[in-house]
């Protein structure tokens, strides 16, 4: 499947999924290789254990991955074991809600690409981000119309840049 198709079926599924949880990866889609439990486990080592959803090679809160590996913190993901996590909430207002889809692109078990969708309140502007790693790749934001169609799409490049607008109009 090509990449933009991909995406779009991203956009598609997580528009009309809502909010169940801040972050959902997709089923058969594993995120990162799991160390076998014959090795030690130990929060901050930088090797991702069983007993671990998360180890930045450190035991400290507030970078991303908690002090006990044991959970992500929100607005962050964490992308390999032994990394920093990236900060992605810099990106949202937090009016609504958010999910996060993981990718595996090339199929080595770990994940290289996020796609972060924030889902607007009432007619606001909503955000569908794409991470390639910590590289933030794409940006589109969104509003809807009062019966929920898509009323606008702004998408800008890496460099922050409009790349281009469609406005959608329906007949009632």
């Amino acid at each position: 499947m090509n990449q933009r198709l991909n995406i779009f079926l991203v956009l598609f599924a997580g528009l009309l999924g809502g909010c169940e949880s801040a972050s959902t990866p997709p089923p058969d889609s594993p995120s990162t290789a799991v160390v076998p439990s014959s090795v030690a486990a130990e929060c901050g080592d930088g090797i991702l254990q069983e007993s671990e959803l998360c180890d930045d090679g450190n035991r400290r809160s507030g970078d991303g991955c908690r002090d006990t590996c044991g959970s992500i913190e929100p607005g962050f993901f964490c992308y390999s074991a032994g990394q920093a996590c990236v900060d992605f909430s810099l990106f949202l207002d937090r009016s609504g809600c958010h999910k996060v889809y993981e990718y595996d692109q090339n199929g080595d078990g770990a994940t290289e690409a996020y796609a972060v969708i924030e889902f607007p309140k009432g007619n606001q502007w909503g955000r569908y981000l794409i991470f390639v790693r910590d590289d933030l790749r794409l940006d589109r934001q969104f509003s809807r119309h009062s019966n929920g169609d898509l009323q606008h799409v702004v998408t800008y490049d890496r460099d922050g840049m409009l790349a281009s607008r469609e406005d959608y109009t329906y007949d009632e």
